[in-house]
């Protein structure tokens, strides 16, 4: 990873960042500085969901558990990893506290054990009210 890459990256992640900068460097083609952005809790909400949809079509497995795990990815690309082959891209969703109770149920009859195991447990810390969905 080049130099600059890094820096930008730095940039991305800083919570002191202007929101005016992140939204300059939403526009880099790195799927690293995206992802950066992406997490910045000074990012716009509006932003943070397109860059994460776009970074949910990633063929790097880092980036799409990364995308995942992230309470602000769209339902829409949830739903789309959870039919990723990674095993460890699905354990990401089915932990993910805003995958949608529908995807979970999906989860909790996938061919791996451990992403089972990780679908259940949140099917089981979610309130009664969202099991009847």
């Amino acid at each position: 990873m080049s130099k600059d890459v890094r820096v930008l990256r730095e940039v991305a992640r800083n919570p002191k960042t202007p929101e005016k900068i992140l939204e300059k460097l939403a526009m880099s083609g790195n799927e690293h500085v995206l992802l950066e952005v992406a997490e910045n809790p000074k990012t716009p909400e509006r932003t943070k969901a397109k860059i994460l949809g776009k970074l949910a079509e990633s063929k790097d497995n880092y980036i799409q558990r990364r995308v995942a795990s992230n309470k602000n990815t769209p339902k829409e690309s949830l739903d789309k990893l959870l039919r990723d082959s990674d095993e460890d891209v699905r354990k990401e969703v089915a932990k993910n506290s805003s995958t949608p109770f529908k995807t979970l149920k999906r989860l909790a009859v996938d061919k791996d054990e451990d992403v089972r195991i990780e679908a259940i447990s949140s099917i089981i810390s979610r309130p009664a009210s969202e099991w009847k969905q």
